[in-house]
């Protein structure tokens, strides 16, 4: 395997944001105070430790490999850091490879690296710190496998543009979900004015992730390329709902409200998008899935 270049995607630990939010760059100092508030600060070192020792297991061995790279922040990056890099690979757990999913429109792969399995999520991942250095020199002789994992896709029916690609789910409602989101869906030919806290719509990959978690989801038996759409928290007032879970090729949201936003893959950021009063939300599978290393040889 010919790597050239690689683009790190470098999680920001509990820590990290922690001395953002104190204003404090001194660890020690931070964790005496986080200590006189009672926080377990075990946890927050462990964690921040993990992070920074697989960041220097990973680099030191692109090192050995004489292949260049380049570390950017996961809350930072920006689609332009995407460009002219031949291997995406996340060092965090699975939010930090969402964070760098949508990014991602052509055919490159990632391989991710989860630094604190302990605790965090890694089912995108493909190694951890300990098994880093195999797995990565097995990848470059060729011995791995790539899953190619289908995406949804968002795009605005006014502007006929495409707002992004969703790796685990869509999400159409208030940025605070305990507001109420107000809309019409379609879906299937029916068409019905909802009051809930918003839809979650996913394919059969992504919804194990947030969707499958809601009350009304259901098994994708039969239905495994179709997309699940999950009415969160309905508000009855005296209505009788009929659309509030089920499956379709392709689903439409009209906003019936002041402001609601789309979210992809829970981004808040680049990906985070206002839908207007009056305006179409069209969620359908796109032709853009990601390709992970998904098995690779100790």
């Amino acid at each position: 395997m010919n790597i050239s270049h690689v683009l790190i995607i470098n999680k920001e630990t509990k820590l990290d944001y922690a001395m953002v939010d104190y204003n404090e760059q001194n660890i020690d100092t931070l964790l005496h105070i986080l200590k006189d508030e009672r926080q377990d600060t075990k946890i927050l070192l462990e964690e921040h430790d993990s992070q920074r020792k697989t960041l220097d297991q990973v680099t030191r061995l692109l090192q050995q490999h004489n292949i260049n790279y380049t570390i950017i922040q996961k809350s930072q990056s920006k689609k332009n850091d995407y460009q002219n890099t031949d291997l995406i690979m996340p060092v965090g757990g699975d939010g930090t490879f969402l964070g760098a999913a949508p990014y991602v429109e052509d055919e490159r792969m990632f391989f991710g690296v989860n630094s604190y399995p302990q605790l965090s999520s890694g089912r995108f991942m493909a190694a951890t710190k300990e098994t880093f250095e195999k797995k990565f020199s097995n990848f470059l002789a060729g011995d791995f496998e790539i899953e190619s994992i289908p995406r949804l896709k968002a795009t605005i029916r006014d502007s006929h543009e495409t707002y992004g690609y969703a790796l685990n789910e869509i999400y159409v409602g208030k940025f605070a979900r305990m507001d109420m989101a107000r809309y019409f869906i379609k879906a299937n030919d029916t068409e019905e004015y909802q009051m809930t806290s918003g839809v979650i719509a996913a394919l059969k990959e992504g919804a194990p992730a947030w969707q499958m978690n809601e009350n009304r989801a259901q098994r994708f038996d039969g239905n495994e390329d179709k997309i699940q759409w999950v009415s969160t928290t309905p508000k009855n007032q005296g209505r009788d709902y009929r659309m509030l879970n089920g499956f379709s090729d392709h689903i439409i949201i009209k906003s019936a409200d002041y402001k609601l936003v789309v979210s992809i893959d829970s981004n808040k950021s680049d990906y985070l998008f206002t839908l207007k009063t009056g305006q179409e939300v069209l969620i359908e599978k796109s032709d853009r899935p990601i390709n992970r290393v998904s098995e690779v040889a100790l």
